[in-house]
């Protein structure tokens, strides 16, 4: 088994419920970060161990594919910085 944190995205819809989720009114800050990512998205601790890849109350589906997937070493830590495991996408 494995996992995949999704550090932010950008909406393309649901963005009016996702303000409204955040108590904000800033789209530029809405999901910018793994907090702010999971409270617009109103994902708690009742979906841990839920398959994303299930249709479920909370799954993944398949969106835009990206031109190019950018590859960088990990921001922060000092030690495994040759892993290039920070992915970014191009659109």
């Amino acid at each position: 088994s494995g996992a995949v944190l999704i550090r932010s995205i950008k909406p393309l819809l649901g963005i009016t419920d996702m303000l409204k989720n955040r108590k904000i009114d800033v789209i530029s800050n809405l999901t910018n970060g793994p907090a702010k990512l999971t409270q617009a998205l109103q994902i708690t601790t009742n979906q841990y161990n839920i398959d994303l890849t299930k249709n479920s109350e909370l799954f993944i589906i398949d969106g835009v594919r990206p031109k190019k997937i950018i590859a960088k070493p990990r921001v922060g830590i000092k030690t495994g910085i040759d892993k290039l495991w920070n992915f970014s996408f191009e659109f």
